[in-house]
């Protein structure tokens, strides 16, 4: 019930957006939020990067295996698929609408395949990896302490790139919504994973 409820909040979110529902509240809260270019803040954002991302993925991997006593390679598999989701949502997104950032960012040592997509801001990427990791937390664990974690660290993610200037708040709203109904949600049927380790299984024999 509350992976629908996220769902729809997202898709609304997104079709105010198509329908300039944003535009005034962006500005509003753009032009009335302290902006700020602190090297600890444009630190702690970069936490919810492509790269950084994949290495707290790893190590939610690693307390699932361990706490398992054993690699599961459907949990890999679903960790793994659900964060290329993600990523691929976002970034149709951010072609789709084609919106600028508040302000310009450099982004000289990332890929000019990746810049020139980056320099949309609808919706963030950044939102939608950090949401993305606090779903997965809400779902593959138990305890409530890091549940709170798992959602404050994205709502502070939200936050930096709002006070940093990056982006506007429709941005974060629909990224992190994303990310979380992904995280929350995104599931691989144990036939098919199956299917694919027996065909990967039967290439390396072959090879």
């Amino acid at each position: 019930m509350k992976n629908y409820f996220i769902l729809v909040v997202a898709v609304i979110t997104i079709v105010l957006k198509i329908l300039g529902f944003w535009d005034k509240i962006d500005i509003y809260v753009h032009n009335n939020l302290p902006t700020t270019h602190a090297i600890y803040l444009q630190v702690f954002t970069e936490t919810a990067s492509v790269f950084i991302s994949l290495i707290t993925l790893a190590l939610i991997m690693f307390f699932l295996s361990y706490r398992k006593r054993k690699v599961d390679i459907n949990s890999v598999l679903e960790l793994l698929i659900g964060f290329a989701v993600t990523n691929l949502i976002i970034v149709l997104l951010k072609l789709a609408f084609g919106l600028p950032r508040p302000s310009k960012i450099t982004a000289s040592l990332i890929p000019s395949i990746v810049s020139s997509i980056d320099v949309y801001s609808f919706p963030s990427g950044h939102a939608g990896r950090a949401g993305y990791l606090a779903g997965l937390i809400e779902r593959v664990t138990n305890r409530s302490i890091l549940k709170i974690i798992g959602v404050t660290y994205a709502i502070l993610i939200c936050m930096s790139r709002l006070l940093l200037g990056y982006h506007w708040l429709s941005d974060v709203i629909a990224g992190v919504l994303i990310g979380y109904y992904v995280g929350l949600s995104f599931y691989i049927p144990k036939k098919l994973i199956n299917r694919f380790t027996a065909v990967f299984k039967g290439t390396k024999r072959t090879i």
